[in-house]
């Protein structure tokens, strides 16, 4: 939760009934609520990749963040970054 060495933070962001998070400041033209936590910007020994993925169906879309690359079926958006496996 505290800026590290190669950490960039990660936003919590609102786009109409979604959230989600976003490695972009200005939460790409959404609202930014604020800093969510911190990421690494590069794969580091003990840090798996984490991905946005996106779920559109019935009109609507919602986000979701995973560790699967291929977003468990679902559409792929940005690399987020990377995260520690453990505390």
């Amino acid at each position: 939760m505290a800026q590290q060495s190669g950490t960039t933070p990660l936003y919590d962001c609102k786009a109409i009934y979604d959230h989600f998070v976003s490695p972009w400041s200005n939460c790409e033209g959404w609202t930014v609520l604020g800093v969510n936590g911190w990421i690494y910007t590069t794969s580091q020994s003990g840090t798996v990749a984490l991905y946005r993925c996106l779920i559109v169906a019935n009109g609507g879309t919602d986000h979701f963040v995973s560790t699967d690359p291929n977003c468990e079926g679902w559409e792929k958006e940005p690399i987020l970054g990377y995260a520690k496996t453990q505390p």
